[in-house]
């Protein structure tokens, strides 16, 4: 732990890279305290190690253990994890990140986390703990799984173990249950709450990473290093936010890393985010990363994503640039140099949707924002019968933000399959904000001089009135810019009942539209439209 402040009981490793540390976890009953001693063994195939994957937990709330006969803190977490570990009779041989590196030594912690996918890969097992019935969704947790070979997936035996107080369950038994649904359900999935969703992810990473190991050849470190982070954006959460990046490269089938990647716990979680995007952007030109950003973490340029947010638009493996896409780091200034397409501004900014809210008190709060949007909405013709026209454009921003879903009729539907139009219905606003709020709470809805409606992609973020719509060449979705100097500052991703400048109408998309579609859109625009160079801080 960095805030241990006594002798430190880790001896120096050797300096030839092959020597980690492992704990033998002593035997005794569960309420008993724990002891533990370190031990220095070469990391090698058939080394007699299991490694334990957990999530730290707050890190300022610890208890003391006995670590080489001497009071030794770690979080409350591990120190439940480790009594549930613990054997009666016999001692248990154990990497654990936390006890095994010297916390203290920003040198060795920078060193030690490019051997965690060895330590993972060679060891005897893989134990997960996860605590009190909580899902696994530890950062850390798909290098743990992913690096695990092919044959360890399928043998219950030895797969990687999910320990969750006294109950153990062989991850492959976790897969097998989620691909006999896969194969046995038409229409839906049939949920195993709490632990499929983070399943789903595991699933998709450890593919990934066996795709990666197979086709090196086809993909660049930099389309990668990409790919991987926006797989793991806002799925995952670190404990460091270094590690964010830094958990990701044993997946990256790397050796040597450049320089600008190599792990330095010396640098802040900022400059580490900074130095990755930079790379990526420098070596690829990819600036579909720009939406993975929350834009919530303080004193970071806005075109640097924070990997605290998951955009609708995947990056590819393997997928280069677009055509158009111009851009250039100016890092004397941390700023990147684009093509921006503008399309409008925002002429009323809504207040956030709350979750929870009543359909009528939805309708109260919003009365004033829709009050004289009938009037202005009606020149769109949007051809959706029955409902009023800000009804239709809402219906119109669901599609777009892929919320249909959520078991809405389609308006203008009729038992009776007649094609007149409807009286309108009084309901529609109400359902319509009901959808809206049921599956994006704390986003901002806006209306723009365009007539066009919109939603705020990232939560708890609010555009201002006379905040610019626009495109950025070669990152797909519409963009809310802010003045800034002699450029702009990125408020936040949007999606709106316009794609770009055109209607839905226009752009032929409905609710079945994949990402496929919806980019096809985009480049189109960028390769008729020309772009104006602006800087972006």
């Amino acid at each position: 732990m960095e805030s241990f402040k006594g002798v430190s009981p880790h001896r120096p490793l050797s300096e030839n890279g092959k020597e980690i540390r492992i704990i033998k976890l002593l035997p005794n009953t569960f309420n008993a305290p724990v002891e533990c001693e370190l031990e220095h063994i070469v990391l090698k195939p058939g080394a007699d190690y299991e490694a334990v994957s957990y999530c730290w937990g707050d890190a300022s709330v610890t208890q003391p253990i006995l670590l080489n006969g001497k009071p030794y803190p770690i979080t409350v977490n591990l120190l439940d994890g480790l009594r549930y570990l613990r054997r009666k009779q016999s001692p248990r041989r154990l990497w654990v990140d936390s006890l095994c590196i010297n916390q203290r030594c920003v040198a060795e912690r920078s060193g030690e986390i490019l051997k965690m996918r060895e330590i993972y890969k060679l060891a005897k097992s893989v134990v997960i703990w996860i605590g009190d019935y909580r899902p696994f969704t530890r950062l850390q947790v798909k290098q743990e799984v992913s690096v695990r070979p092919k044959p360890y997936m399928k043998d219950a035996a030895t797969s990687p173990h999910l320990i969750c107080g006294d109950l153990v369950l062989p991850f492959a038994y976790l897969r097998a249950v989620d691909e006999y649904w896969v194969a046995n359900t038409e229409d839906q999935r049939i949920s195993l709450p709490p632990i499929c969703p983070s399943l789903d992810r595991m699933k998709v990473i450890w593919y990934g990473h066996q795709n990666i190991v197979e086709n090196r050849e086809e993909s660049t470190l930099a389309q990668r290093l990409a790919w991987i982070l926006a797989l793991v954006a806002g799925r995952f959460h670190a404990t460091d936010q270094r590690d964010i990046v830094y958990a990701t490269l044993g997946l990256l089938d790397a050796s040597p890393l450049p320089s600008q990647l190599l792990p330095d716990y010396g640098k802040t979680p900022n400059e580490i985010l900074i130095d990755c995007a930079s790379f990526i952007i420098t070596q690829s030109c990819l600036l579909t990363i720009l939406p993975y950003n929350s834009m919530l973490t303080q004193s970071l340029p806005t075109w640097v994503p924070d990997w605290r947010h998951d955009s609708g638009y995947p990056v590819v493996l393997g997928a280069e640039a677009h055509s158009t896409t111009h851009a250039r780091l100016l890092r004397d200034i941390s700023a990147l140099e684009v093509d921006v397409i503008f399309f409008t501004e925002i002429s009323r900014v809504g207040p956030q949707l709350e979750h929870h809210d009543s359909a009528e008190n939805l309708v109260s709060t919003w009365s004033n924002f829709l009050l004289d949007a009938e009037e202005q909405l009606s020149t769109n013709q949007l051809p959706i019968f029955g409902y009023s026209s800000f009804g239709k454009a809402l219906w119109h921003l669901l599609l777009a933000f892929d919320l249909s879903h959520q078991g809405l009729h389609e308006p203008g539907s009729s038992s009776k399959g007649s094609s007149r139009e409807w009286e309108v219905r009084n309901d529609s606003l109400e359902e319509c904000l009901t959808a809206l709020n049921a599956t994006a709470p704390r986003k901002a809805l806006f209306r723009c001089r365009d007539d066009s409606i919109g939603i705020m992609c990232q939560p708890d973020v609010t555009p201002q009135e006379g905040d610019k719509v626009c495109s950025i060449k070669g990152s797909y979705g519409d963009f809310i810019l802010r003045e800034y100097s002699d450029g702009y500052k990125i408020v936040g991703r949007c999606e709106r009942s316009k794609r770009g400048d055109l209607t839905t109408r226009e752009t032929g998309l409905h609710r079945w539209a994949g990402t496929t579609h919806v980019c096809a859109v985009y480049e189109g625009l960028w390769t008729t439209r020309d772009g104006c160079r602006k800087l972006i801080y």
